[in-house]
């Protein structure tokens, strides 16, 4: 009976199932009959994820717009994303047009779908376009994030030598590369809501600077000698740069065009103290101009477009001079080479001269006012009345010339070109000098200068000394040959030194 009982049961279990299923099935059939007839959405049926059940054609296409204009869209790069939106990549979605086909397959009569349908939901296609113009503006608009600069070979400098460092490339978007992937994989973007940022690399301009470090090494062994001249003497000096010294001074930087180099202001200053002491306490050389004479040299070793070191000027100190007997301004000022009134001016408020007396007098350098040209030399003899000029250290000319008489002598001294006129006019005694080239003034403060001329004239005809060169008759210039003279205006520019012994 039992038995009996038990099988009886399970039968009405079962035929319980069946008709609670049955009635799910009119249930759920009984509803999507009653949606189609109003015209909404069935139930499961989806666009890009976004549920549209219940909505009718209008409904959705509002939610779907809503829903559209705030889906992310990642820009996947290769260590950044950007999220942006559809619309600032051109994507367009026509939500009416995609909502009606929601609708449209929500009224499907075809049972066989809608059995299909009851299992796996609907998942509708949106309808869009794609607009190819504002997805490239985007993606240059975004491009400068994504950039990575590549780097330069490069240098440093380690105990005066170099040492290249290596280059690396940078990345840049492909943005032509990206656009037309994005329509290629429209489709697949609108769905996952990804992009991959196409990348090209960006290569260095430097790629290596191994072969540059090997040759710029070699010139960095070099031993240098810094040049000086001391226009007063004429004579040459040099001070050693060691390449273990000198090489320590520099800093670098890499540029497209090679090395960039400087000289550490502060390790010359160093060095400069050190060797002025050589010169004793009567000469110096000027700071400034010392750096740059440095500076010169060792960048023109380094082949930096510098031209050779412009030799290091050494200039002299003021003197102090004891008086001594029988002395006067006159003879003190020739024993130094300049014109009295210069020594006089030096010791203002002096009017007499007595024995054990202390003067001031003048550097020689307040003759040379200009930029020394070190290649060329004049020197006058008053005793031999002659003149001789060089040019690096070779005679050019030798001369017989005419100085100043006693009354109005030529000073000794060392003066320099200062000015060029094709005639000068001598107002105190009325003569036109032709081809003058001024070298020193004998009253400081006046215009008037002594100088190198020809033959004069007065009252615009007399030509004076014609028969005279080699005893002085001037008034204190230096008078030179017809034809000499036009030579010598021509070779000795301003600067060039004049020395009058």
């Amino acid at each position: 009976m039992w038995r009996r009982f038990l099988r009886f049961g399970w039968w009405l279990l079962i035929l319980s199932a069946v008709a609670s299923a049955a009635v799910a099935i009119a249930l759920i059939g009984w509803l999507m009959f009653s949606w189609q007839v109003q015209g909404r959405i069935l139930p499961g049926v989806q666009v890009l994820g976004i549920p549209l059940a219940g909505e009718t054609a209008d409904s959705a296409a509002e939610l779907l717009a809503r829903e559209w204009a705030s889906k992310p869209i990642t820009l996947q790069g290769p260590t950044q994303t950007i999220t942006t939106t559809p619309a600032q990549l051109g994507l367009v979605l026509d939500a009416p047009a995609t909502a009606q086909s929601a609708a449209a397959w929500s009224q499907t009569t075809d049972w066989a779908a809608l059995w299909e349908f009851l299992g796996n939901g609907a998942n509708v296609a949106p309808v869009w376009g794609l607009d190819a113009a504002v997805t490239e503006a985007y993606l240059a608009q975004i491009a400068p994030q994504l950039a990575v600069s590549p780097l330069d070979a490069g240098v440093r400098l380690e105990n005066g030598r170099l040492v290249a460092t290596p280059s690396s490339p940078g990345r840049a978007l492909d943005v032509a590369a990206t656009r037309q992937w994005v329509q290629a994989n429209a489709a697949e973007m609108v769905q996952n809501g990804r992009v991959p940022l196409v990348m090209a690399a960006v290569p260095p301009a430097i790629p290596s600077t191994a072969e540059l470090v090997a040759q710029t090494n070699a010139q960095l062994t070099a031993e240098l000698a810094l040049p000086l001249f001391d226009p007063i003497a004429g004579t040459w000096e040099s001070w050693p740069l060691p390449a273990d010294q000198w090489a320590t001074w520099l800093t670098v930087t890499t540029a497209k065009i090679g090395l960039q180099w400087a000289v550490a202001g502060t390790a010359v200053t160093s060095y400069l103290q050190q060797q002025v002491a050589v010169l004793g306490d009567a000469r110096y050389v000027n700071e400034e101009e010392a750096h740059q004479s440095i500076q010169q040299l060792v960048l023109g070793q380094l082949g930096g477009g510098v031209e050779a070191a412009v030799p290091l000027r050494i200039y002299h100190r003021d003197r102090q001079h004891t008086v001594q007997a029988g002395e006067t301004f006159s003879s003190i000022a020739r024993d130094y080479g300049l014109p009295y009134p210069w020594l006089q001016q030096a010791n203002a408020g002096v009017d007499a001269l007595f024995v054990g007396q202390v003067l001031n007098v003048p550097s020689a350098d307040v003759f040379l006012p200009l930029p020394v040209v070190p290649h060329k030399r004049i020197v006058i003899s008053i005793p031999q009345q002659r003149m001789w000029a060089y040019e690096n250290g070779d005679l050019v000319w030798e001369w017989a010339i005419s100085t100043g008489i006693a009354t109005s002598p030529t000073s000794p001294g060392v003066y320099q070109v200062q000015t060029h006129e094709p005639t000068a006019y001598a107002g105190n005694w009325d003569l036109w000098m032709p081809y003058f080239m001024g070298i020193y003034r004998p009253v400081p403060g006046n215009d008037f200068m002594n100088g190198f001329h020809g033959f004069p004239t007065r009252n615009g005809s007399q030509l004076l000394w014609t028969n005279s060169l080699g005893t002085p008759v001037t008034y204190g210039c230096i008078l030179v040959g017809d034809g000499q003279i036009e030579l010598l205006y021509n070779w000795a520019e301003a600067g060039v030194v004049v020395e009058i012994q």
